[in-house]
């Protein structure tokens, strides 16, 4: 049973690598900053005009 979940999770880690690799034009994303006692809140966005 051990040695079909560690299979199982080698084969997931390979199929996120293989999808890291991929093309994008464009990526919007949301950072949050918990630091002491205030909270950021800060969105963020990326485009590619040209590949």
């Amino acid at each position: 049973m051990k040695k079909l979940l560690l299979v199982f999770a080698l084969v997931m880690l390979g199929n996120l690598a293989v999808k890291a690799q991929t093309n994008y034009r464009a990526a919007l994303g949301l950072g949050i900053d918990l630091y002491d006692e205030a909270t950021f809140f800060g969105a963020s966005g990326k485009y590619f005009f040209f590949r």
